[in-house]
């Protein structure tokens, strides 16, 4: 098994788990994001081992890696759409930041959204690694080397001339105090630093950033940092809830509100509209206050993610700091430039730089679309663009957005996120048909049960049945229906509608081949056996297989009747071969007869008459069956059928006399007593031997004729046939012959027979 049929066999699995057990469908997504997340660390391993030089390694890891994060975000944006609404917890004057936050993000459902996003965005993003360089250096060494020996020129190095541009001492604001610029390399080494925590901030990697800042002598960063990570407590009326929901906080021993957080954020906002700073440290300082953002997207611009944890930062500081403190709109702290994800998504798409690049990414759309809760209107367009041909189809093409696709619709819909049935059955059915056409058929069932109406199922579950030839193949796809829990009452009645479409649609489709039109030529031969007769024969064989019984023989009559219609003699031995026409209609009678006893009788009862007809089709196969075996007999002895010994067999004479006593009965017999019982398909049965009682009377004066070798007995039998056929007063076998046309050749055969039987005279004609 390739890479790519473990990949779907594996989500099939999670999903036939998910059938069986009913479990909560947010348990079906961790499960997906389980398995992508061992794929992309697969592909992972594989791009390290090819040195990162494969670009289809690297687009296999990239959208791995995406796919994970994709069902991480449905799982936790969607346990909380679903979970119920929290109460609101009881505030007092002085109730703590985190008690006041925590009630604004109960009562603004949109802006816990954005909370959870932002989250995942820094759950997700990758880890910062920091160079041992960046601790192991103390802050402006460079610096304080040259104050200590007096050696100013280092200092004056980067366009500052004169007095004024030379530290008198140092300390955390001399460079910004005297307006002087630190040495060039001290410049460098704290723009690595401070770049270094801004990466780690905005990966959510706070206390990685507190490290660092104390490591590298940044002491004043680091306290600032610290106060953005800690809440003010209430020591009195918050303790109890902090010490059960944030068991990581210290808890002080005085009140102290929520103003000092808002004080916090308002001093790092005036920090970075200091002059001078260091670029990065603006940074830092801008996304902690939620002050300008400007310069941090410039900076984050090759990343869609880093872009959007910057956007919704801003949001969520701004809306709760406003619901905090409703003086802050007075402030100079900026507004965002937008409010909500989508407008934020777009604002990043229309941009000119990578991040509106990499926002194209399928994956990222997908992901959009999730966070602004419209999975529905994602899956109506791509089906649309991939039903009209546009431009986008051939991105959504890929086999595996039609997998990612399926299973999100799948989740979708059993959460009530606004998928349209129809568009569900579309995308289904569309990943069915991927499933099918690459071989992995024995996936079809277990997606198809997921199709909302039956009357869709059952015609798209026909289609693909309808399809199938190969006998195992059939039993391989009922038993992995009944794999899926087909036992109850309900579910074998929907399996069995879906097999009546099955051979409904291939009836329907095949009508056209079996209208007759002139006169009707009989075809004997094994090869004239077509690919729609094989069809349509193996089409019935469902019924048989899965023991339904009224429907069988309903099915059967269609088909021998059309065969037979048509003159197609062969196609009706294949398909009545393997077949006992009369146990099915006494398997029928036990099956009907038990179901009155259970009282589940469903009324689809067959008549007597057409049980009679199809026992009478069944002597007719027997008999055509020894007509063959006579045909293949002469065949396989045509050497030995030259001599003597061989026709004076005991065997052999037994032989034809079962030939000929089966098809004289036949002759007959066949359909009379349905003929004289007057019913409503006496004329069908009539013209029925018309065509073939002709036919049988021919191929016996021929098995007489050949038989004469053995017994010339039969020479006298030939012609006691022909006069039978004459006797137009005790049967109907002149009408037969006149009817359909074939008397003058009966007259050229009986000549014929004559000649043959002067052989030995024509006193011994007949002794």
């Amino acid at each position: 098994m390739d890479e790519a049929s473990t990949v779907e066999a594996e989500f099939a699995a999670r999903v036939q788990e998910f059938y069986h057990d009913q479990s909560d469908p947010i348990q079906l997504v961790v499960a997906f994001k389980a398995l992508c997340a061992v794929k992309a660390l697969s592909a992972a391993a594989n791009l390290e081992e090819s040195g990162a030089k494969s670009s289809y390694i690297q687009e296999e890891f990239e959208n791995w890696d995406l796919e994970t994060k994709l069902w991480h975000l449905v799982e936790v944006l969607y346990s909380y759409r679903l979970a119920e609404d929290e109460e609101v917890i009881a505030e007092t004057q002085y109730s703590s930041v985190s008690v006041l936050q925590e009630n604004v993000l109960r009562q603004n459902r949109r802006l816990k959204e954005l909370s959870i996003i932002l989250g995942w965005l820094q759950t997700n993003s990758r880890g910062v690694d920091v160079p041992e360089s960046l601790l192991n250096t103390p802050k402006w060494s460079k610096t304080r080397q040259a104050l200590a020996n007096r050696d100013l020129n280092v200092l004056t190095h980067h366009g500052h001339q004169g007095a004024d541009t030379k530290l008198q001492n140092i300390d955390p604001d001399a460079p910004i105090r005297q307006a002087c610029p630190v040495a060039a390399e001290d410049d460098h080494h704290d723009s690595q630093v401070f770049r270094t925590i801004y990466q780690l901030i905005l990966s959510g990697q706070l206390q990685e950033a507190i490290d660092l800042a104390s490591g590298s002598g940044n002491h004043t960063l680091a306290l600032i940092l610290l106060g953005g990570t800690q809440d003010f407590i209430d020591p009195v009326l918050d303790k109890n809830l902090c010490e059960s929901t944030m068991t990581d906080i210290v808890v002080p021993n005085k009140p102290s509100g929520a103003k000092h957080k808002l004080l916090w954020k308002q001093a790092v906002y005036k920090l970075s509209q200091q002059s001078g700073i260091n670029r990065y440290e603006r940074l830092i300082y801008d996304y902690l206050s939620g002050g300008d953002i400007s310069g941090g997207l410039e900076v984050v611009g090759d990343s869609w993610e880093s872009s959007l944890i910057i956007y919704l930062n801003k949001i969520c500081l701004h809306v709760l700091s406003s619901a905090l403190d409703s003086s802050e709109s007075t402030t100079s702290i900026p507004a965002p430039p937008v409010e909500s994800i989508d407008q934020v998504l777009n604002l990043i798409s229309k941009g000119s730089n990578e991040a509106a690049q990499q926002s194209k990414h399928p994956l990222r759309i997908v992901m959009g679309s999730v966070m602004i809760s419209e999975i529905g209107a994602l899956v109506s367009g791509v089906l649309k663009s991939l039903n009209n041909n546009s431009t986008t189809q051939k991105v959504w093409e890929e086999d595996y957005l039609v997998r990612v696709m399926a299973h999100l619709g799948l989740f979708a819909h059993a959460v009530g996120s606004q998928i349209s049935a129809n568009d569900l059955t579309q995308l289904l059915t569309l990943y069915v048909q991927r499933l099918s056409a690459r071989g992995f058929t024995d996936l079809v069932p277990l997606y198809l049960s997921f199709i909302p109406d039956d009357s869709d199922a059952r015609e798209y579950y026909s289609k693909f049945l309808s399809s199938i030839t190969d006998p195992s193949e059939r039993t391989k796809q009922l038993q992995l229906v009944r794999k899926l829990g087909v036992d109850s009452n309900g579910d074998e009645e929907r399996m069995a509608n879906v097999l009546r479409r099955t051979v409904e649609r291939v009836m329907a489709d095949t009508e056209a081949e079996y209208r007759p039109s002139g006169e009707v030529t009989v075809q004997d031969e094994d090869t004239d056996v077509t690919e729609t007769d094989t069809k349509i024969c193996q089409s019935v064989d469902w019924f048989f297989e899965n023991n339904m019984y009224p429907d069988a023989l309903s099915a059967s009559l269609t088909v021998i009747r059309r065969f037979l219609a048509c003159g197609r003699l062969a196609a009706l031995r294949h398909f009545v071969r393997g077949k006992d026409l009369k146990q099915l209609v006494k398997n029928y009678d036990v099956d009907l007869y038990t179901r009155s006893l259970a009282g589940s009788d469903d009324g689809s009862q067959v008549g007597d008459a057409d049980k009679d007809e199809i026992v009478q089709y069944y002597s007719f196969v027997q008999g055509l069956e020894l007509i063959q075996d006579w045909r293949k007999f002469l065949k396989d002895n045509q050497t030995n059928s030259l001599s003597a010994v061989f026709w004076k067999s005991k065997h052999l004479e037994s032989s034809i006399e079962k030939v000929s006593s089966g098809i004289v009965g036949l002759i007959r017999d066949w359909f009379q007593e349905l003929i004289a019982t007057d019913g409503p398909n006496k004329e069908m049965y009539q013209q029925l031997r018309v065509l073939y009682v002709p036919y049988l009377v021919m191929e016996l004066l021929d098995i007489y004729q050949q038989a004469r070798m053995s017994n010339w007995s039969y020479v006298k039998k030939a012609f006691e046939l022909v006069s039978s056929v004459a006797d137009e007063d005790n049967n109907d076998l002149l009408a037969c012959f006149v009817n359909c046309g074939r008397l003058d050749e009966l007259m050229v055969r009986s000549g014929a027979l004559a000649a043959v039987a002067c052989e030995r005279g024509i006193a011994n004609i007949f002794s």
